[in-house]
Formats: C-alpha cells, sequence, structure tokens
C-alpha cells in the first residue's frame, strides 16, 4: 500500500491509529501513550483527543476524560466529532443535562447531522422531554431514513407516550434492519 509507505513515525495519526488498535484491545494504558505521542506531534489533532479522552473513561477517569475534552471544546468549538464525544461523555456519567447541551449544540453546528439529532433526541426522552424528543428523532429519520438509534429511540418515546401502533411501527423498522 503506498500510502503506508509514505507513512512516518512522526505521524500523529499513526500513533492514533495504534492507540485505537490498542484500545480495542482494552489496552488502555497503552493507548493513552499513542495518543500523547500523537498530541505532542500536533496539539490540535482532534481525533487524538477524543480517542485519549474515550481512552480515559474506559480506564475509569469520568471525571478527566471530562474535563480533558471541556478544555479541547473551548479551545476548538466547532469541531463537531469533540462535541458529539463530549455529549457522550457526560451522557455516560449520567449528567443528561450537561449531555443535551452538547448535543443541541452539535445540531447547531452541523444541521443535516442525523446522529446529533438522534442523540439530541432520545436525551430528551431520558429528561422527559418527550416532545421535544420526537421532533429531533423525526429530524434524523428525515435526514437519514434508515439512521438505528433514531427508529430505536422513536420507538420507546411513542411507546412511553401510549401510542403504541406507531411505537411497533418503529421497532419493526428498526428490526429489519439487523440481519
Amino acid at each position: 500500500d503506498l500510502e503506508a509507505m509514505t507513512i512516518a513515525p512522526d505521524e500523529p495519526r499513526l500513533h492514533v491509529q495504534r492507540g485505537i488498535a490498542l484500545r480495542q484491545m482494552r489496552e488502555y494504558e497503552a493507548a493513552l501513550e499513542s495518543f500523547e505521542k500523537a498530541l505532542a506531534l500536533d496539539a490540535d489533532y482532534v481525533r487524538a483527543h477524543e480517542q485519549m479522552a474515550l481512552a480515559r473513561h474506559q480506564l475509569g477517569h469520568g471525571e478527566e476524560a471530562i474535563a480533558q475534552l471541556e478544555v479541547v471544546v473551548e479551545r476548538m468549538p466547532d469541531e463537531l466529532e469533540l462535541v458529539m464525544a463530549l455529549g457522550e461523555l457526560h451522557a455516560s456519567n449520567g449528567r443528561l443535562e450537561a449531555a443535551g447541551e452538547q448535543f443541541l449544540r452539535a445540531t447547531e453546528l452541523s444541521p443535516d447531522d442525523s446522529l446529533a439529532h438522534a442523540r439530541l433526541g432520545g436525551n430528551c426522552v431520558r429528561r422527559d422531554l418527550i416532545d421535544e424528543g420526537m421532533e429531533s428523532l423525526r429530524r434524523s429519520l428525515e435526514i437519514e431514513p434508515k439512521m438505528p438509534l433514531a427508529l430505536f429511540e422513536l420507538a420507546r418515546a411513542l411507546q412511553q407516550e401510549n401510542e403504541w401502533s406507531e411505537s411497533l411501527a418503529m421497532y419493526q423498522k428498526f428490526l429489519e434492519l439487523k440481519p
């Protein structure tokens, strides 16, 4: 592969890819080292920050991961990946309101991002903001009619509202996506 031959050891993305592989193998400490090397080469490398925070989270350092991403998002407020990752970390740490703020921000940064609308919608439903949640989930499905997360979350929201037929239809669409 020609691209692989042109990647130098001082290439930040090489260290990020290595770190991602290590994360997949549950070698979180070694993954952190790879992400640190990438950031030493390029302090603004968005993917390295995101992946480092995820590795910290997987090590059980959720607060540290959130703090890191908050600083980076403050420096790079228009980076959709970072805003979404911060929202997901907040959500996984039970901070639903803070997560919702990030997902809303993501939809503002990228109004046609189906995943951002799906995350916002699911978050709203969890906070009992059912109407807002369903609106965002329906927007996600307008953008990408087969968005699994939006179908599943909308089915749950409709179920909460006792809209059984429509809920079942959404669950069926979701199940048809899964072989």
